[in-house]
């Protein structure tokens, strides 16, 4: 086999913020796409990261994440706490060194058209078409051999699995354009540990022989791809360096023309051959208009013309753009929701040591890896699942605090019900029915029989008249039966306040005829008001003891 074709491998530095213009190029719905032929785009093959943007940019937050917690700790570890606490308020630092190159590296790798061609005589089912643009313009059709379209991408996969086992992060062949191409991403890691700064995991390209020495890389290439037909390209760096060692005139270095430059470049000459047909043809076109006098309608339709245009473009590039987004959304509110509401995924409040947000639940994944590929997929709708965990933690803390309440109720109820069975008192079926759980809770005045509920506004003389009318022990009664109901009723509630009221009220009573409501003595002396110091003197024989109402509640188990 006759190795009269070079292999062709280029590298390009990137930054991680371009990967989405990577991407809508890879799906065609963005970027240049005038050399590509949409109709043959269903040829092209992924073989590797589909979803490269979610997958390298989980992977980059990962990386931050680790870094900062295991300096951190190896801070602390030195007892630096003050750097370690410095450190962590620092937050997430990229894991790559500054420069005006991107830590990524973008690769294509390819032969020139004629090495794909197709022998005149080959099958037609051997035979695979794709078009290509001359250097006058005109459109060429090519017929390249689907064999040795095959054989180069059995061999790229093959040199990609030696050389760049665990970098590469997309790697997909194109074939629908003029010439098939290799296109992929690289991102090469290592580790470096320090006392200072723990085991940190970096992008580093220099790690890697073949990205920090691009002539080893086609010389690897070279020898590597010979097998199939073709050889190492012209070294030109080489001749460089023996030009300048032997003081000769240094060759002019090769300029790598993408296609889209080329594409930029043959427009210009198409442009400066053209000139004076253009000018010619631009004349006549005026004359034209002016002859019908419609020169400002014209020049107006033009510019209309001219701004459709350019909307076009910009909405293909977004539509493009938010369609990608909008999948990655969908995927991740539907996945993310369920999570939430299976405990896989919970709400992390905000604290003086962590910030507001989701965290792994009890029913979260249990391997390492299933739970990264979770929070992969949900990191696109965070801020919306963020909002609906915080709504969910909500709900489930307002169920646990009725729970509670419930619980307390039914501490306190059973604990009344005692006390009236002591005292020798009839039991309320409210009480017993709150103490064993079966109380529907929405209590009503006629709940607490013998309780006062005086609402707000209610006539003063006539409370005033009520409460004259009622005997020492009946007073003493009334009060102990509006103060149960005050516990009992739900904090806050209105129903809760209107007997809270009446109780301040029977108390007020009491004081008014200098009656004792915890012993049952009656003292007029003690009377604030004389005039109903003997309104009435009876006291109860048996006196019961009433405890003092106590707002505060006490956690228990119920």
């Amino acid at each position: 086999m006759s190795n009269t074709h070079p292999v062709v491998l280029r590298f390009k530095s990137m930054f991680p913020g371009s990967m989405t213009k990577m991407l809508m190029h890879a799906k065609r719905q963005g970027g240049p796409l005038d050399h590509v032929e949409i109709s043959f785009s269903h040829r092209n093959r992924v073989l590797l990261g589909e979803n490269f943007v979610a997958d390298v940019s989980a992977e980059i937050l990962e990386m931050k994440k680790h870094n900062r917690d295991a300096e951190v700790s190896a801070l602390r570890a030195q007892n630096r706490n003050g750097k370690a606490n410095e450190r962590n308020d620092l937050g997430l630092i990229d894991p790559w060194k500054s420069s005006e190159n991107g830590p990524l590296r973008e690769f294509v790798l390819t032969a020139d058209t004629d090495y794909f061609r197709a022998a005149p005589d080959a099958p037609e089912d051997k035979i695979m078409t794709t078009y290509g643009i001359t250097e006058h313009g005109e459109t060429v059709q090519h017929r390249l051999c689907t064999d040795k379209i095959n054989a180069f991408e059995k061999r790229g996969r093959e040199f990609f699995e030696r050389f760049f086992p665990d970098a590469v992060r997309h790697l997909r062949l194109d074939l629908d354009e003029e010439t098939p191409h290799f296109h992929g991403l690289l991102l090469q890691r290592t580790t470096k540990t320090s006392g200072r700064r723990g085991e940190q995991h970096l992008i580093q390209p220099t790690s890697h022989p073949l990205l920090k020495n691009y002539e080893h890389a086609q010389d690897e290439a070279g020898l590597f791809f010979s097998t199939v037909g073709l050889r190492r390209g012209e070294q030109h760096a080489k001749k460089r360096r023996t030009a300048k060692a032997a003081n000769e005139t240094m060759p002019k270095a090769p300029a790598n023309t993408s296609p889209r430059e080329y594409r930029r470049s043959w427009q210009k000459s198409m442009d400066d051959r053209q000139q004076t047909i253009a000018a010619k043809e631009a004349a006549t076109e005026l004359q034209h208009i002016l002859a019908a006098k419609d020169r400002t309608r014209a020049q107006r339709e033009a510019s209309k013309a001219s701004e459709k245009n350019r909307d076009a473009d910009e909405r293909i590039s977004e539509v493009g753009t938010k369609v990608a987004s909008a999948e990655a959304f969908i995927t991740a509110l539907t996945v993310g929701v369920d999570a939430i509401e299976t405990r896989q995924i919970d709400y992390q409040k905000k604290t003086d040591k962590k910030n507001e947000g989701l965290k792994f639940g009890p029913e979260a994944p249990k391997k390492k890896s299933d739970r990264k590929k979770l929070g992969d997929i949900i990191r696109p709708a965070y801020e919306k699942l963020l909002k609906f965990a915080r709504g969910v933690f909500q709900s489930r803390q307002r169920e646990e605090n009725l729970e509670m309440a419930a619980a307390e109720n039914a501490r306190q109820a059973a604990i009344l019900a005692q006390v009236r069975e002591d005292a020798g008192q009839e039991r309320l079926v409210i009480l017993d029915q709150i103490a064993s759980g079966t109380s529907n809770r929405e209590y009503k005045e006629a709940s607490f029989p013998g309780a006062w509920a005086i609402s707000r506004g209610e006539d003063l003389m006539s409370v005033q008249t009520r409460t004259d009318a009622l005997t020492n022990v009946a007073l003493r009664k009334c009060y102990k039966a509006t103060s149960d109901a005050v516990r009992l009723c739900d904090d806050g509630s209105l129903l809760q306040k209107n007997f809270h009221r009446g109780a301040k009220v029977l108390a007020f009573g009491a004081a008014q005829r200098g009656l004792n409501l915890e012993s049952g003595k009656h003292d007029p002396d003690q009377a604030t008001d004389p005039g109903r110091a003997r309104l009435h003197v009876d006291v109860d024989p048996q006196p019961m003891r009433i405890r003092v109402l106590n707002r505060q509640r006490e956690r228990g188990r119920g």
